[in-house]
């Protein structure tokens, strides 16, 4: 049964969970959409013109972009997980024979992890 602050440490920890993904989600599209115009435009700062080998290389990055983006996503779920409810919060232990402080992470854990891998 969980105690009044955990379920407190409970309420805080998905708020920030889910808050902290949105807000990351969106600086990954705009930087990983950005990445591309960015380089082209040093490369025509320093040199003047961009090659077509480097047009290439921007147009196969938009495609590839498609695979690339959902990695970091599930890369910053997995690790505010792990910060949020292993070391803020403490309600996850990873430890062996120490008991976790939210029991019910012990099934969200391997879920999350099957999500993160499909």
């Amino acid at each position: 049964m969980l105690t009044a602050r955990a379920t407190q440490d409970n309420i805080g920890a998905w708020f920030y969970f889910f808050a902290f993904n949105v807000l990351v989600s969106w600086y990954l599209a705009v930087l990983l959409d950005l990445l591309p115009l960015a380089i082209v435009a040093l490369v025509r700062a320093v040199w003047g013109s961009v090659t077509e080998k480097m047009k290439v290389h921007v147009e196969t990055y938009g495609v590839v972009k498609g695979w690339i983006k959902p990695i970091f996503y599930a890369a910053s779920i997995w690790g505010s997980w792990a910060v949020l409810f292993q070391q803020i919060y403490n309600l996850h232990s990873t430890t062996d024979g120490v008991p976790s402080r939210a029991p019910y992470t012990r099934r969200v854990r391997p879920s999350l992890l099957l999500m993160l891998r499909l």
